[in-house]
């Protein structure tokens, strides 16, 4: 490093380092807080987005007990206008309820297929798949329901997975296969009583 030994040698130096990298340090400095507060804004406005959604998907819930068309409605609209965030996936994963419910399972299997493929959270994403492969068995479709099951990756919803297995196999008229589903559904519920108990009931049913 060198050493200046007096002021005007020390200002000199400054200047023609000034002069060599002055604009370039300055452009990055622009940039730097260009960055900061770009990124400020847009975590602003990611939170902004979140917290409408948010209230949106409360005001469907509430509709549902009094409306169940204006629910739906609602919901399709949440899901164009936050497509991508988990309240459009609740928000089809609610409208597909409704819809089981008024025995409409083609709009329900196309709303579930739409939240397994919108969601990137694979929670949502094993949910969706394990209601769609329910809503396959009711429309007679127990191959497709096998195949859409087989997607599901959760340690947690190994009892759910062989339960309806077991139910699958049932309409498939094979009872060991749904005999050892369910025996198998009982480990997986072990932790949940009330569970463990309705697929103790179907396994009694078979014996």
């Amino acid at each position: 490093m060198e050493i200046y030994q007096t002021e005007d040698e020390q200002v000199d130096a400054i200047k023609a380092w000034w002069e060599k990298n002055g604009k370039s340090t300055l452009l990055a400095i622009v940039i730097a807080l260009a960055a900061v507060f770009g990124w400020n804004n847009w975590n602003d406005h990611q939170k902004s987005l979140s917290e409408s959604a948010s209230t949106r998907y409360q005001m469907m819930l509430s509709q549902v007990v009094k409306d169940k068309n204006g629910a739906v409605a609602m919901g399709e609209s949440l899901k164009q206008e936050f497509k991508g965030s988990h309240y459009s996936v609740l928000a089809a994963l609610m409208i597909a309820k409704i819809e089981v419910e008024r025995n409409q399972l083609e709009i329900a299997d196309a709303e579930l297929r739409w939240a397994a493929a919108q969601s990137k959270n694979p929670i949502f994403v094993d949910l969706a798949n394990s209601r769609l492969a329910r809503v396959l068995l009711a429309q007679g479709r127990a191959d497709e329901a096998l195949e859409t099951l087989s997607k599901i990756k959760s340690e947690s919803y190994a009892g759910l997975i062989s339960e309806i297995e077991g139910d699958i196999y049932i309409t498939q008229g094979d009872r060991e296969k749904a005999r050892a589903a369910y025996q198998k559904a009982l480990t997986g519920y072990a932790e949940t009583p009330e569970k463990s108990e309705l697929v103790q009931t179907k396994l009694d049913d078979l014996n």
